[in-house]
Parts: structure tokens; sequence; C-alpha cells
């Protein structure tokens, strides 16, 4: 009968050097992945519009007054939003008009990021989010217009 402890340290060899190929390649790969900057700026911007809409409207129906709102403890912009990075406009607007549309507006944050809205640019420059939403105040229908841009180029953008 023959040895064979020989050839098991022999694989055994080989197999902690597949493991180790395996865990360098490994280790390069989550590093790639996990160094480059992850472009959060439009769910950012959808969530600030809903947290808007969470607090001027309720059940299809303007609940509070644009102009008077205080954005900074609705949304908590103090905590999220410490940096400036913001900008946020709320227009009030009648449904069946051609001229002197607007009812009401309330702006917040920083008011130069308006000019990249409906624009395309490359590169370092804040992210715009516009809807248009049909509300009901005391029975007349109005169009809420929320604009939003996040700038946090910096932090997101390569």
């Amino acid at each position: 009968m023959m040895n064979k402890k020989g050839g098991e340290d022999i694989l055994t060899i080989w197999w902690w050097i597949i493991a180790g190929v395996v865990a360098v390649a490994i280790f390069i790969i989550v590093t790639m992945y996990a160094s480059k900057p992850i472009e959060v700026r439009d769910v950012e911007n959808t969530v600030l519009i809903e947290k808007i809409i969470d607090c001027i409207a309720e059940d299809g129906k303007l609940v509070a007054d644009i102009s008077s709102l205080d954005l900074k403890s609705c949304v908590n912009l103090e905590t999220e939003y410490s940096e400036g990075q913001f900008f946020i406009k709320i227009q009030e607007l009648k449904t069946d008009c051609e001229k002197d549309c607007l009812i009401s507006e309330k702006i917040e944050g920083r008011k130069d990021f308006e000019i990249y809205c409906g624009k395309e640019y490359g590169g370092k420059v804040p992210k715009c989010k516009e809807i248009s939403v049909l509300l009901s105040k005391k029975g007349v229908n109005e169009i809420l217009k929320i604009k939003t841009a996040i700038g946090k180029v910096d932090k997101n953008v390569k």
C-alpha cells in the first residue's frame, strides 16, 4: 500500500493560491464599484417634492397657504439640506386663465439654481425637477407648480 499524504499537501497549496486569487479579484471589483459616486439627486428631488405635497395638501385639497408656508420646519430643510444646496419654488396658479394666473408663490433656498432648470447641462450643475399638480382649494381647482433643484455636485457628480 502506498502513502498518499504528499499529494494532499500539494493540492492544499494550490487550493490556497486559488482562494487568494479569488479574494483579490473580489476585493478589486468591490473597490472599483464602491469608489464611484452615486447620482441620487433625482431621487432627492422626488422625495423633496413628495414632502412638500404632504405638507400642503391632503386628499387632493390644498390645506396650507403657500405664501406663509414654513418650508424649513415642514420639510426639515435645516437638517437635511444644511449646506444650502437646494432650491424650491412653489407656485399656486389659477386653472382657467391665460394671463396673470399666479395666485401666490413661495421661494426657498439658492435662487441661482433656477437658471439650470429646463436646460441640459453636463458636468457639475444642480439637478432640477418640476411637477404640476391639480388641487382643490375651497371648492375651486388650482394648479400647484413645484420646482426643485438639488446641488451637492461635489458629493454626487464625478
